[in-house]
């Protein structure tokens, strides 16, 4: 087998693999993307007041690290007037709150008793990094898939009698 053959082989397995991988992520993120989006078109905004903040510590996958997380809960009142609490749905480094600070959040207007940060990222995180993912692992399949043409066709041009 020419190192040519060889080349085509392992490009040829990145990018069945690089689908194998893309293709369900792609997918997924469409679909977030989706839930994303009907979740905002839903739900209502308004200021909210950190009445309690739950604390864990959340470690690395190695063991190494440790750090702390937060899922704050909050009170505000809905759309009707009725004095609510809800809580995020996660916990995150990223909720750094204080007690009593006052906060934009988005509720859902039926009362699932799970609220969300109105910050973008915190709206399309999660939606935006999994379709990324998706799109990243796609083209890269997509590139692979040129780079062996143009080296299938070097090598028959090379294989040619002169």
């Amino acid at each position: 087998m020419s190192p040519t053959e060889r080349d085509l082989g392992m490009l040829g397995l990145f990018k069945r693999g690089s689908l194998i991988i893309g293709i369900p992520f792609l997918i997924a993120g469409f679909f977030l993307l989706g839930r994303t989006a009907l979740y905002l078109k839903t739900a209502l905004k308004t200021d909210a007041r950190v009445i309690r903040i739950e604390q864990e510590f959340s470690s690395s996958s190695n063991g190494r690290h440790s750090h702390r997380v937060y899922k704050p809960t909050f009170e505000f009142l809905d759309a009707s007037g009725n004095l609510r609490n809800a809580a995020t749905r996660y916990f995150s480094t990223d909720y750094k709150f204080n007690v009593g600070e006052h906060v934009e959040i988005l509720y859902l207007p039926e009362g699932s008793g799970i609220a969300q940060v109105a910050t973008f990222f915190d709206e399309w995180g999660t939606s935006l990094i999994i379709s990324g993912l998706g799109a990243g692992t796609c083209t890269f399949s997509a590139i692979t898939g040129i780079a062996m043409a143009n080296l299938r066709k070097r090598h028959e041009d090379t294989q040619r009698p002169k």
